[in-house]
């Protein structure tokens, strides 16, 4: 009704019919025209036989020279969909001041140049560029682009690196700025759906490469493929072992910490791999295993490696804490998914990686308390957000971080007391999530299926727990957080060390350091 009265409106003025001519005869043409499609297609979630061989190429360093391609196998009857390479890993915490693939071709198995439809849609929270091919293609079908990585910024605005970046002497990419996958409707499914997925990659004559293997690598999920984080010509700052594993410590633009501190967090990290290595498994499948210290606060976990912020930043606690919680993530995050989880993954892990560091006397028990119960209390946006809500997957770094990471990180330890009230103290937190993720490795489960999972494991019923705190907003009181770390502290829960007389410790803004 609109466009026809604006039409009218318009042919009202003579001077328009030129116009308005031109314009029918470009939309005559462009529907004679079959190199010119006109279709629309409803984005098409790709069938399960279809195997997917990508091919990361970076001949040399230079950010032109670096290109991705992506050769779909099987064979499909129905449109498909696939997401182009956007601003989005674990949460939209980037901002993009440029689209990263400007430029594609699609062939089909002949060399034939296939036309496609290209829109934007919401996944979750992420505004997503969707490409869908049409049916009748002759498969194999090629998507070859060059993504341009330095279009993407840091939404901080003060760091020296942005969060990924490519240049002549160095770079730190990540999966989910690289690699268009298969489409789905929902974040839960696109991650999650079981593919057949093949990375090969291909380097320049003294191009070293960290964060991914060498050669190929098959995954069971798209979510491995956009958290892998292959970084080039790296500095190798140390190396060491731990729990049976090799690992490496790397930096970017000549960072080296002072030798002390390196020392000491190398040492630190030997001891965090071996105590948790027998609980979680091995990590990313790495025979050496490599972290990324970054110009950035936060952390950031990986399929083959993690990011840390520089050691001499904080102390040694909040250091040991995210080695801790990193390292956790490769089961708790990147090898199992809660499909109902805006707050599981990151509170989990925030309380886990406090309780790990501080029983293995890294970490201060009066920092660790500070930080489970006396920072995020008081934050509006608990009053807000249900740490299980919908709501806070959209505004998890804009409003929501003391809900996932502060109360979530409360949640767990809650749980934590349960488990051990329940086993007479025989079992941890840490041992039924481990169990938990292996049970539902590289895939996800559901709510009711960790509540049954912590019922057959250790006979905790943790179903009022997730109810009156996770599926609900409001701070936790105050008398049942401190009985609860009060009481933990008595199980050892963190370590023998007496806990000081309370202390306030420097109050430094919620998920500063930590904010992935």
């Amino acid at each position: 009704m609109l466009i026809k009265s604006n039409i009218r409106r318009i042919t009202r003025r003579p001077n328009h019919i030129p116009f308005i001519l031109c314009l029918l005869a470009i939309l005559c043409v462009r529907c004679a025209n079959p190199t010119m499609p006109v279709w629309h297609e409803e984005p098409h979630a790709p069938p399960a036989g279809l195997a997917y061989d990508y091919r990361l190429r970076l001949p040399t360093m230079h950010p032109d020279s670096l290109s991705v391609t992506l050769t779909v196998r099987g064979q499909a009857s129905t449109p498909i969909s696939l997401v182009l390479p956007f601003v989005y890993a674990d949460n939209p915490v980037d901002s993009m001041t440029g689209p990263i693939v400007p430029e594609f071709s699609v062939s089909d198995a002949d060399g034939n140049e296939v036309h496609t439809f290209i829109e934007t849609r919401w996944i979750g929270p992420a505004q997503s560029k969707i490409l869908t091919v049409p049916a009748g293609l002759s498969y194999p079908l090629t998507l070859t682009y060059r993504p341009k990585v330095n279009r993407v910024k840091n939404l901080d605005g003060d760091s020296s690196l942005p969060s990924v970046f490519l240049t002549e002497r160095e770079g730190f990419l990540l999966g989910s700025h690289l690699f268009a996958v298969p489409y789905e409707s929902t974040l839960p499914a696109l991650w999650r759906t079981r593919r057949t997925i093949k990375l090969t990659v291909e380097l320049g004559e003294n191009i070293s490469i960290a964060g991914v293997p060498i050669g190929t690598t098959y995954y069971s999920n798209a979510y491995a493929l956009l958290f892998v984080q292959p970084s080039f010509d790296t500095e190798l700052l140390t190396t060491g072992n731990g729990g049976g594993l090799s690992y490496e410590f790397h930096s970017f633009s000549g960072y080296r910490p002072p030798s002390q501190i390196l020392q000491r967090t190398a040492n630190d990290f030997a001891v965090i791999l071996d105590s948790l290595i027998p609980i979680y498994g091995a990590l990313g499948g790495m025979q050496t295993y490599p972290v990324f210290f970054r110009n950035e606060w936060g952390g950031l976990e990986g399929t083959h490696s993690f990011t840390c912020f520089y050691p001499d930043f904080r102390s040694r606690g909040i250091v040991a804490m995210v080695l801790a919680h990193e390292l956790i993530h490769d089961a708790v995050g990147i090898q199992c998914g809660d499909y109902d989880d805006p707050w599981w993954k990151e509170g989990v892990t925030n309380y886990l990686g406090w309780a790990s560091a501080t029983r293995l006397g890294l970490a201060e028990k009066e920092e660790c308390y500070e930080d489970l119960i006396g920072i995020y209390d008081s934050s509006i946006f608990v009053a807000r957000y249900a740490p299980s809500s919908r709501a806070l997957r959209y505004n998890i770094f804009t409003d929501g971080v003391a809900v996932a990471y502060g109360k979530g990180a409360q949640i767990a330890m809650c749980m934590d007391l349960a488990v051990r009230r329940a086993t007479g103290n025989t079992r941890r937190l840490d041992e039924t999530i481990a169990a938990l993720c292996r049970a539902y490795e590289h895939g996800a489960f559901t709510q009711n299926q960790m509540v049954a999972h912590f019922r057959a494991y250790t006979g905790a019923d943790i179903a009022p727990i997730l109810t009156e705190y996770a599926d609900k907003a409001g701070a936790i009181p105050q008398t049942v957080l401190d009985s609860t770390f009060t009481t933990l502290d008595s199980l050892g829960a963190f370590g023998q060390k007496s806990m000081k007389k309370h202390r306030y410790l420097e109050r430094i803004p919620p998920g500063e350091w930590i904010k992935r």
